[in-house]
């Protein structure tokens, strides 16, 4: 921030001309000051650097600092907006396309209805588990293979 400080800064006369030559009397209540520290510092005493800085701001040239830092300011913004919309809508297409794939349920989905047949119905889903309690087909059955025991050679 302390970079945008001018370098310089007028003399304090021509600070005042384009200010409008404001009444002395305004300036000294301004910057917290005598009249005649005024008089004294227009006469040819340089004025310290705070109270040049302070009307400076006021003049057309800080003003137009202050604008063009607006402008730049502005700019930068919406700049980061639109890199922040480009990446909601990256981000969105992702999460779309994730859950496109999970449509077909997983192994540890504790229902076995798809995302969209919970989302047409609500609530607890009503699972039919008059599959899953038939009985096992014997045929299909696959035993495991039980492993003989080898004798130790010595």
């Amino acid at each position: 921030m302390l970079q945008k400080l001018p370098k310089g800064t007028p003399c304090i006369q021509l600070i005042l001309d384009d200010l409008e030559r404001p009444k002395i009397k305004d300036v000294a209540k301004a910057l917290g000051v005598s009249e005649r520290t005024v008089y004294r510092w227009i006469e040819g005493k340089k004025p310290p650097r705070i109270a040049c800085l302070a009307l400076w701001w006021l003049t057309r040239w800080g003003q137009q600092e202050i604008d063009a830092s607006l402008v730049d300011t502005n700019a930068l913004f919406r700049q980061y907006v639109h890199v922040l919309i480009e990446e909601n809508e990256r981000l969105k297409a992702e999460i779309n396309r994730v859950s496109g794939i999970a449509e077909f349920g997983s192994a540890n989905d504790p229902s076995k209805l798809t995302r969209s047949e919970m989302q047409k119905n609500p609530g607890r889903p009503k699972l039919d588990r008059s599959k899953e309690l038939e009985k096992p087909d014997a045929k299909r059955m696959i035993r495991p293979q039980t492993a003989t025991r080898q004798p130790r050679s010595r």
